[in-house]
């Protein structure tokens, strides 16, 4: 999930703060955010966050610690969505 939203929001909203010394666009190749602790349901700016579906236009590879690749491609479509049951 992490690697997903990350690589949505370095394409759609690159001005939006990681922390206090980070935006989305200032990540390198292949580092992704842990979404734990940012305010996901609430950040605007981003298609996959407000529309839930956003195309991706460039490549991403993300490495995870024990080097398994997540590889994100042109042409992609992210998809999210929450579900409230009652």
């Amino acid at each position: 999930m992490g690697a997903m939203y990350t690589a949505a929001l370095k394409e759609a909203a690159p001005h939006i703060e990681v922390n206090d010394d980070l935006t989305f666009g200032d990540l390198m190749d292949g580092q992704w955010v842990d979404f734990s602790n940012l305010p996901l349901y609430y950040m605007e700016g981003c298609p996959l966050l407000e529309d839930g579906e956003q195309i991706l236009e460039r490549r991403h590879l993300f490495k995870s610690g024990d080097d398994r690749e997540i590889l994100l491609l042109p042409g992609d479509i992210l998809r999210a969505w929450r579900e409230f049951k009652h």
